[in-house]
């Protein structure tokens, strides 16, 4: 029966001791597709132990406010992440320069593609988990905007009903 278990015992150690190359780097791209204010996104992510950078692909149409969130779920020791970050990358696959980085980003997207990266260390004895959400809501135009415009209307329908020429307004106003 001894011999049994060291054999049990030796195999055990031949598979962690050859499994260790293997938990170098994981990497998974999504590809989450168009966005809007009534489909925000979140994904939980389970990571085998090791380095990970995952990319999040997606898409919005007109300028949008963007608030993106990765959050790591500790249970330590068995599943644990360390070093978790996050970046904006105005372009599809993470090419470029980040716009921001951070474990949460507000930021302002125009219309187009655009990624997210999540790298981090899955350190626990069963990796990791973590939390994916991304939320947009579009951008309104300001009150002011629909002032003005309303303001140049009445000005361009005064000219127009007085039959007077713009350059002859614009000299009698007062200064």
């Amino acid at each position: 029966m001894n011999r049994h278990m060291t054999l049990t015992a030796a195999s055990l150690l031949a598979v962690i001791l050859l499994s260790a190359p293997l938990q170098a780097v994981f990497a998974a791209t999504v590809n989450i597709g168009a966005l809007t204010a009534s489909t925000p996104y979140i994904n939980p992510v389970a990571q085998g132990p090791g380095n990970f950078s995952d990319i999040y692909n997606f898409s919005v149409t007109g300028q949008n406010h963007a608030i993106i969130n990765a959050t790591a779920v500790d249970l330590a020791p068995f599943y644990s992440i360390s070093g978790l970050s996050l970046s904006l990358f105005d372009a599809p696959d993470a090419v470029g320069t980040p716009l921001a980085s951070g474990s949460t980003i507000s930021w302002l997207l125009a219309d187009g593609n655009h990624s997210f990266r999540i790298d981090g260390q899955a350190d626990g004895t069963g990796g990791g988990f973590y939390t994916a959400a991304i939320a947009v809501s579009p951008v309104p135009l300001p009150a002011a905007f629909w002032l003005m415009l309303s303001a140049l209307a009445g000005i361009g329908g005064l000219l127009i009903r007085t039959s007077i020429t713009p350059a002859l307004a614009l000299s009698v106003l007062p200064k």
